[in-house]
């Protein structure tokens, strides 16, 4: 559901996709930081 959800958003709002990209590749960076610090 969220990779459709994520292919909406570009579609529709395609200026944001790389904001997006941003904030999503974030998420993965503060994700593994917590997984390495466990």
């Amino acid at each position: 559901k969220m990779q459709f959800a994520s292919a909406e958003l570009k579609e529709f709002y395609p200026e944001f996709e790389q904001e997006f990209t941003l904030f999503f590749e974030d998420i993965k960076k503060h994700s593994n930081q917590k997984l390495l610090s466990l």
